[in-house]
C-alpha cells in the first residue's frame, strides 16, 4: 500500500490523500482497512499504540483519521481509495503511519500490520479573495517612489517620455515637434509606466506583554494571520508569479525573504515559510526591508503590510522609511483589498475528518 498526498494543501480547504494497494499474492483479498494517521508534525508518538482498536477508542486533540476500505482485490490487481480530510489550522504536519488491518474470513480474529511510510506535509495559510486591481492600489505613488533617492514629482517642464496619442489623450498633451517629426501625433508621458515588479514585507508584530487597547494581543495575532493569508492568496494567482519579479520577506519570530528570480521552486518555498511563521514582539523589521531592498531595482514599489499603527511606524529607523508604502491592515480599506476565508486564530491546532470516500 502506497500514500499519494496533494502537492499543495491549503487550511480551511479539503484535500483527497490517495491509496494505492496492490495484492501481490496469489489468492484474492478481501475486506482490507486503511487507517491512516495525520498530526502536528513534532508531536510525541511514542506513548501511542497503533493498534486498529487503539484508533478507534482513543482521541487525541489535534489529530486526523482517515480511513479507506477495499472490498475486493484480485491477485496482482491494483485499486486506488482515497479520504477527504479538512485541517484548519496552517502549519507542519506528518502523515503516518498507517494500519492495514482485515477480518476476514472470521470477524472475531484481526489480522494487522503497520506501514512505515512517514510523509510530511505543509499547510499553508487559508486562501481568501484578492482585488482585481490590488497591486495597483497598494502600490499607488509608491511605483515612483525611489527607495535609495527621492525623485522630485513631475510637472508641466518635466516628462517621463513620449508616446503615440490614444484615444481619450488631453490635446494639450500633445508634443508637436515630435508630432511633426513623426507625421502623426504624439503626446508627453507624465507617469513612470507601471512595474510589474513588487516587493511585498509582512511585518507580523504582536506583543503579549502590552494589553493595552491600542496593541491588544489578541487582535494583532488575528491581524498577524490575516497577512499571511493574503501574502498565501497572492501565490496562488498565477500571474502575481509569471509577471514581473516578486520579492517577499516575512519579519515575525524569524526572519526569511523569498524571491521569485533566485528560487526555482519559489511558490512551494514561500508557503513553507507563510506555514511557519510566527508573530513576534519584536520583529526585525528594519532588516528585513534592508535584504529585500538588495534584491529588487530601485525603482520598484515596496509595501510593508504590518498588524501595529502608525504609532509602531514611528519607531523605525527614518532611513528605512524611504520609498516604502506602510500599510496597516486592521483599517477598513484593507477588508476591500482582501477578504479572508472567514477563519480565526486561536492558537491551537484543530482538524477535522470530512468524509471517507469509498473505493473505485
Amino acid at each position: 500500500v502506497l500514500r499519494s498526498t496533494p502537492h499543495r494543501i491549503h487550511a480551511g480547504q479539503p484535500v483527497n490523500i490517495q491509496w494505492q494497494a496492490t495484492n501481490l499474492s496469489r489468492f484474492t483479498s478481501f475486506g482490507l482497512v486503511v487507517t491512516d494517521l495525520i498530526l502536528p508534525l513534532g508531536r510525541d508518538r511514542r506513548r501511542r499504540s497503533f493498534r486498529p482498536r487503539s484508533f478507534r477508542r482513543r482521541a487525541y486533540r489535534g489529530d486526523s483519521r482517515g480511513v479507506v476500505v477495499y472490498d475486493r482485490i484480485e491477485s496482482g490487481q491494483t485499486r486506488y481509495s482515497s479520504y477527504r480530510i479538512l485541517v484548519s489550522q496552517r502549519g507542519l504536519y506528518e502523515a503516518g503511519p498507517a494500519v492495514v488491518s482485515s477480518r476476514f474470513p472470521l470477524p472475531l480474529i484481526q489480522c494487522w500490520f503497520r506501514t512505515r511510510q512517514m510523509e510530511e506535509l505543509v499547510v499553508a495559510p487559508p486562501i481568501g479573495e484578492l482585488a482585481a486591481d490590488w497591486k495597483q492600489r497598494v502600490t499607488g505613488n509608491a511605483g515612483r517612489s525611489d527607495w535609495h533617492s527621492s525623485l522630485r514629482r513631475p510637472d508641466e517642464d518635466e516628462f517621463f517620455a513620449i508616446r503615440k496619442w490614444r484615444s481619450g489623450d488631453n490635446m494639450r498633451k500633445i508634443h508637436w515637434r515630435s508630432t511633426a517629426k513623426h507625421r502623426q501625433p504624439m503626446v508627453k508621458q507624465f507617469d513612470r509606466p507601471v512595474s510589474q515588479d513588487i516587493a511585498i514585507v509582512l511585518d507580523l508584530f504582536a506583543d503579549p506583554g502590552r494589553m493595552d487597547a491600542a496593541s491588544n494581543y489578541e487582535q494583532s495575532a488575528d491581524i498577524c494571520e490575516t497577512i499571511l493569508s493574503f501574502a498565501a492568496t497572492v501565490l496562488a494567482i498565477p500571474e502575481n508569479t509569471a509577471s514581473g519579479r516578486l520579492v517577499i520577506g516575512i519579519a515575525g519570530r524569524q526572519a526569511s525573504i523569498c524571491s521569485s528570480l533566485n528560487q526555482t521552486d519559489f511558490t512551494a518555498n514561500t508557503l513553507r515559510e507563510l506555514a511557519t511563521a510566527e508573530s513576534s514582539p519584536t520583529p526585525d523589521i528594519g532588516t528585513v526591508i534592508a535584504s529585500v531592498a538588495e534584491l529588487v531595482p530601485v525603482h520598484t514599489p515596496c509595501c510593508v503590510f504590518s498588524s501595529r499603527t502608525i504609532a509602531g511606524y514611528l519607531d523605525i529607523d527614518p532611513v528605512l522609511k524611504t520609498g516604502v508604502r506602510w500599510m496597516y491592515c486592521g483599517e477598513r480599506w484593507f477588508e476591500n483589498l482582501y477578504s479572508g476565508p472567514g477563519g480565526h486564530h486561536d492558537g491551537q491546532v484543530e482538524s477535522r475528518l470530512v468524509k471517507a470516500m469509498g473505493s473505485f
